[in-house]
């Protein structure tokens, strides 16, 4: 009974180990028609969704929440997953972790693929494709950088049984809105990027997008927006921060959001 326990161990590890060895994994980036980023991968690169969540330092949730999963036990090995990327993390050297690559489409310009869609300088694209000037070739698969991930210790059958997934409390609810937000043009750039909202979870992230520039990031949320302080269609208040990465130009502009909140506090909220 020792010996054959033992060997469960063993070939519950197996898959870790082996992506222990490969120190770097290569997946291709896409864009959703939002203009927001991801990769696609399986279960059979990464042995579960626990650990494909670490390796990207994505929430289990959003995990789940891309790909329509309710049960992260049941997924095949061979189920091709939609993993959301988080442009902060890319880095232009790292000894271990994903190495991500974009294809250029017709009419991407490298200015676009490294600035707009990865928030990357367009010098350290270059320099990482060994490029002399800044010209594409349609189909040329450019390194984009190297994800900084957060690893796992934790051994896959621990992983299982944790199941992540199995709240306490009050569901999660997923709220996606689409308003004005509202910056100060003439205030000086502190660095920090987080906002005000009325009703998103205060000391949580909330992730923006600006459809006009197809620039997207995440904030925190650090309080609420005082009341007869702001025009009442104002939706959002943005530190100058947050506007620049957006890529915002006038003091409003439109902008979507999507944050995490509890089933009571969207109860509360609705007006």
């Amino acid at each position: 009974m020792k010996t054959n326990h033992f060997m469960m161990i063993v070939l519950a590890l197996l898959p870790m180990t082996i992506f222990a060895q490969n120190k770097t994994t290569e997946l291709d980036l896409q864009m959703t028609e939002k203009g927001f980023p991801f990769v696609e991968c399986n279960l059979g690169q990464f042995g579960t969704l626990y650990n494909i969540s670490k390796t990207f330092s994505i929430p289990l949730t959003r995990i789940q929440d891309a790909n329509g999963i309710n049960d992260a036990t049941e997924v095949q090995a061979d189920k091709m997953l939609r993993v959301p990327i988080n442009t902060d993390l890319l880095r232009n050297n790292f000894k271990s972790g994903v190495k991500l690559f974009y294809t250029v489409r017709p009419g991407e310009t490298l200015y676009r693929i490294a600035k707009v869609y990865f928030k990357r300088e367009v010098k350290d694209v270059m320099q990482l494709n060994g490029m002399a000037d800044g010209q594409l070739q349609l189909g040329k698969r450019l390194l984009i950088g190297y994800y900084l991930s957060e690893g796992s210790d934790v051994p896959q059958e621990v992983a299982v049984e944790e199941k992540p997934d199995t709240v306490v409390g009050p569901p999660v609810i997923w709220v996606k809105e689409r308003g004005i937000a509202l910056w100060n043009k003439v205030q000086s750039h502190s660095g920090k990027r987080f906002v005000l909202h009325g009703s998103a979870k205060i000391n949580t992230d909330v992730e923006l997008y600006n459809p006009h520039m197809r620039r997207s990031v995440r904030a925190k949320v650090v309080g609420r927006i005082p009341d007869g302080t702001y025009a009442k269609d104002i939706d959002i208040i943005l530190s100058s921060a947050t506007a620049s990465a957006l890529g915002a130009l006038d003091a409003r502009f439109m902008v979507e959001m999507r944050y995490a909140n509890t089933a009571d506090q969207s109860i509360s909220s609705a007006r």
